[in-house]
């Protein structure tokens, strides 16, 4: 009778927690949420592949010292359907060296002169549109599939340097009134993203990565929290 009464009880007390596990779950994809918020890193993006616009008028060649990757970061509206619209934000910076090959017969022996540094950051801003591959369980799945396309504009603002030595020798009685040792501008461009391929895994804290192209990158990794 003990035994049996036990049993009983441990079975009453699994049933509960999973009654419990249970309203735990369906309160959390049924929660009558509306936005999130996501935010993650990439690398490959199009202004790390393009190399950026390098407004230096004498740059032939250069090497990326550092270079941060692409942190993104926004908000987006949940419809019931499952799929979202976002705004987005992107960052990234770079920084390195250019240079040039002194003139030789032989390429072999040619020596890399360097002609200054770069230091380049770019801020993306875009409208993201992302819809579910499976429309019918987005709400309810642990695991999701979706794809996502993005538009906006980049903003870019580059300083160059030229180096002592380089600039010396372009100006040998000074200093040159119409190019001087640094420079720094701007520029604007269109810039989008598109993933045909996406993973979310979680519910109202979920992990997910995509492989696309665009100012995310071509990898992208990171989490959404719905509000």
């Amino acid at each position: 009778m003990r035994y049996f009464s036990f049993s009983k009880t441990a079975l009453c007390f699994l049933l509960a927690i999973q009654h419990f596990c249970m309203n735990t779950a369906f309160a959390q994809t049924d929660h009558a949420t509306h936005f999130e918020l996501a935010a993650g890193v990439g690398v490959g993006s199009t202004d790390e592949l393009l190399d950026g616009y390098k407004f230096a008028p004498s740059r032939h060649y250069n090497i990326v010292d550092q270079y941060s990757g692409t942190f993104t970061g926004g908000v987006r509206y949940l419809f019931n359907d499952g799929s979202s619209l976002g705004i987005m934000t992107a960052y990234e910076k770079e920084s390195g060296t250019w240079q040039a090959y002194q003139n030789s017969s032989n390429s072999i022996n040619a020596q890399a002169i360097k002609l200054g540094t770069y230091s380049l950051q770019a801020l993306t801003l875009v409208l993201e549109l992302k819809g579910y591959y499976n429309k019918k369980n987005a709400a309810t799945s642990l695991t999701r599939m979706y794809i996502t396309l993005a538009s906006g504009v980049t903003i870019k603002q580059e300083t160059d340097r030229y180096s002592d030595s380089y600039y010396a020798s372009l100006y040998p009685n000074g200093t040159n009134v119409t190019a001087s040792q640094q420079a720094t501008g701007k520029a604007y461009h269109y810039n989008g993203y598109f993933s045909p391929f996406g993973i979310s895994v979680g519910h109202r804290l979920s992990w997910c990565a995509e492989l696309g192209i665009g100012y995310k990158g071509i990898i992208n990794t990171g989490v959404t929290l719905k509000l």
